[in-house]
C-alpha cells in the first residue's frame, strides 16, 4: 500500500479548517469596517430615521422663545437623545468644518461627557419644551444601531410645523399628520388655545 505524503496530509488538514478561517476573516473585516465607518461620520438623519422606523424627533408648537418637541422611540430598548441650544458654544467641540464624526459625538464635553439628554423608554415618546433664542439642535447616538444614529438636526422658527388653525384641521385622522398631538382632543384643545391667545 502506497503511503500518503506529508504535504498531502497538510493540505487536507488546511482544507478542513477553511470554513473556520473564512468566518474569522469575515468577522475581522466587519470589526475593522465598524471603526472605519465611525471615522467617516453619521449614517442617518432625523428624517431618514422617521421613514425607517428608527427613533426621531418632531418639532411641535414653536413660539419666538420656546420650542416643543416630541422624542419618539419605536424601538424595543430605551434610547437617549442629546440636545444643545443656540449652538451651546461652551460645549461645541466642532473644529472648522470637521463636525460629523463619531469621535466628537461620543465626547462632546470633556467636563461632563455629554450634552443634556432626553431618554425615551422602549416603544414610547417623551415631550419636552425648550427655551431658545435662535435654534435648537438634537442628535442621537445609538451604539446598538449605528445606521440609526444622526448628527445635529437643527430646528428653528423657520422649520416650525404648520399646525391646525381650525377644528376642521383635526377631523378624522388628520390630527395624526402633525406629529405632535397624542389624540384628536389634544389637536382640538390646541386650536381653542390658539384662538383664545389671538383674541
Amino acid at each position: 500500500m502506497k503511503k500518503k505524503s506529508k504535504s498531502f496530509e497538510v493540505k487536507l488538514s488546511l482544507k478542513n479548517y477553511l470554513p473556520f478561517f473564512l468566518v474569522v476573516a469575515i468577522a475581522l473585516v466587519l470589526w475593522i469596517a465598524r471603526f472605519a465607518f465611525a471615522s467617516v461620520g453619521i449614517a442617518s438623519s432625523n428624517d431618514r430615521n422617521k421613514s425607517l422606523g428608527y427613533p426621531y424627533v418632531v418639532q411641535g408648537v414653536t413660539t419666538t422663545s420656546t420650542m416643543a418637541f416630541k422624542f419618539i422611540n419605536p424601538m424595543n430598548a430605551q434610547k437617549c437623545f442629546e440636545y444643545r441650544i443656540d449652538g451651546d458654544p461652551d460645549k461645541n467641540q466642532a473644529i472648522g468644518t470637521i463636525s460629523n464624526t463619531f469621535l466628537q459625538l461620543q465626547s462632546p464635553d470633556p467636563n461632563t461627557g455629554s450634552y443634556p439628554t432626553v431618554c425615551v423608554p422602549a416603544n414610547s415618546n417623551v415631550s419636552k419644551t425648550l427655551n431658545y433664542s435662535s435654534y435648537v439642535e438634537i442628535r442621537l447616538y445609538d451604539e446598538s444601531n449605528l445606521d440609526g444614529s444622526f448628527y445635529w438636526a437643527r430646528f428653528d422658527w423657520a422649520s416650525r410645523p404648520q399646525l391646525p388653525v381650525s377644528k376642521d384641521d383635526c377631523q378624522g385622522d388628520h390630527w395624526t399628520t402633525y406629529g405632535v398631538f397624542n389624540n384628536q382632543g389634544d389637536c382640538m384643545s390646541y386650536v381653542n388655545e390658539t384662538k383664545n391667545l389671538n383674541k
